[in-house]
């Protein structure tokens, strides 16, 4: 079966995602994906044009290496450095081993990947940063954060979740750069973000990117469940505006029809009420 132009530019475009994570040349990773835009628009098959010997170099912004490639791509569907691509996906979802998670379960706790996937509507996440952490030695599948959006109930919406399994959660450069853009696209699209707490607080390695995440996201489209413990947090600090807690088991927190939310959040305020009172001597 002949390989499809659609098939060479969504491999093209692999290769520049892995050549971006690797922090290479913004020039080389463009012309990857201009190659990949050009391939897409081709009126007929590389293949056929490969096989009637016509250069590929000579294809608007192509040079000799990429031409390689894309002829590789068409005679055998593959790259090598696309096995990188997929063996550094399966270290992401991997999270932070199978030991560990198995201690989550065991506390009654849902992971990362679960209470993303079961806020969401089935089939609807689309994960943002999946290979950030994965160029790290040893890997940090995902900075500990997994992000990205989908539709709760049919409506659009963002969700972050920190991994607990991954360096406890704690926040790097990476998971601060998707926080930031978590909150850019709220901001943006105007849909409610969920960010589910379970973790360290920052990494002492990464204190120059402390500043990233403290973008202010309106309180009536945000919630923040922490659903473990969040030690040495200042919910100031934080893309945050309402939080609870919610002790284990946390599986309610994932069922938007079963939560009520604003029993939740009203508990929590009846709770920073009476803790303000205690703390004035008015008992």
């Amino acid at each position: 079966m002949p390989v499809l132009n659609s098939d060479i530019a969504q491999s093209l475009d692999k290769l520049a995602d892995l050549l971006e994570l690797e922090g290479a040349n913004p020039f080389r990773i463009r012309a990857y994906r201009n190659a990949a835009r050009v391939v897409g628009e081709l009126p007929r098959t590389v293949t056929a044009m490969a096989a009637a010997g016509e250069d590929l170099a000579e294809l608007p912004g192509i040079g000799k290496d990429l031409a390689e490639k894309i002829e590789t791509l068409a005679a055998t569907g593959h790259v090598a450095v696309l096995d990188e691509i997929e063996r550094r996906k399966i270290e992401a979802q991997a999270m932070g081993g199978e030991g560990r998670l198995t201690r989550q379960r065991d506390r009654g706790r849902l992971n990362a990947r679960e209470r993303v996937t079961g806020l969401f509507d089935a089939g609807s996440f689309s994960e943002i940063g999946q290979l950030v952490g994965t160029t790290e030695e040893p890997p940090v599948p995902g900075d500990a954060l997994v992000a990205g959006s989908g539709r709760i109930n049919g409506r659009p919406a963002l969700a972050g979740a920190e991994d607990v399994t991954v360096l406890g959660g704690s926040i790097g450069s990476g998971a601060a750069d998707k926080r930031y853009r978590l909150c850019q696209l709220a901001l943006q699209e105007r849909v409610p973000l969920v960010m589910m707490l379970e973790g360290a607080g920052h990494r002492v390695t990464d204190v120059a990117e402390r500043t990233k995440d403290r973008l202010t996201v309106d309180g009536r489209r945000l919630v923040s469940p922490c659903l473990g413990r969040v030690p040495g947090r200042d919910p100031r600090l934080q893309p945050l505006s309402k939080q609870w807690q919610e002790q284990p088991p946390s599986a309610a927190c994932l069922a938007p029809s079963d939560v009520d939310l604003e029993s939740v959040v009203g508990r929590a305020d009846r709770q920073r009420r009476a803790r303000h009172a205690f703390r004035s001597g008015r008992r």
